[in-house]
């Protein structure tokens, strides 16, 4: 990517992040919540998420929640030692409404000139900073086991 075009993109990118910018809700299929149990995990793993959900409370990322929906929540360890917060949202994601196709007459990346620069965005790298419509929120819940210290 070229420099000036780089440079446009961050510049853009920080302005919306300082803007204010509208949350439409997310329009679901039923009504009646959805309940997952939370998987049994080993101690490591607990004690991983545990820190993880805190550092994410911490900076406001997540909020506490009496939410009738639930669903499991688990971290993998990453080749550099650090762990990363996973959420089975398979279920919630049934009960969504389809959105379409994010980009309308572009089935296809493979349809891009080979020459184009391509910016590729990692959802996962910035789920917990994409903002939910309020009544949305509770929908994305999850439980944290406590750790057993016996």
């Amino acid at each position: 990517m070229g420099r000036a075009l780089r440079d446009r993109l961050l510049m853009w990118v920080t302005a919306m992040k300082s803007a204010e910018c509208p949350m439409p809700p997310i329009w679901w299929l039923v009504d009646k919540p959805v309940w997952e149990n939370q998987w049994l995990l080993p101690q490591d793993k607990l004690v991983a998420l545990h820190d993880l959900v805190k550092e994410q409370l911490d900076q406001g990322h997540l909020e506490s929640s009496t939410s009738p929906w639930n669903t499991p929540v688990f971290c993998i360890k990453k080749k550099s030692g650090k762990w990363r917060l996973l959420q089975d949202l398979q279920k919630v994601n049934a009960m969504m409404e389809s959105m379409g196709t994010l980009q309308a007459g572009m089935s296809s990346p493979a349809m891009l000139p080979t020459d184009w620069p391509v910016l590729i965005v990692d959802l996962k790298d910035c789920f917990l900073t994409i903002p939910l419509h309020p009544n949305d929120r509770p929908k994305f819940a999850f439980s944290v086991p406590v750790i057993n210290k016996c």
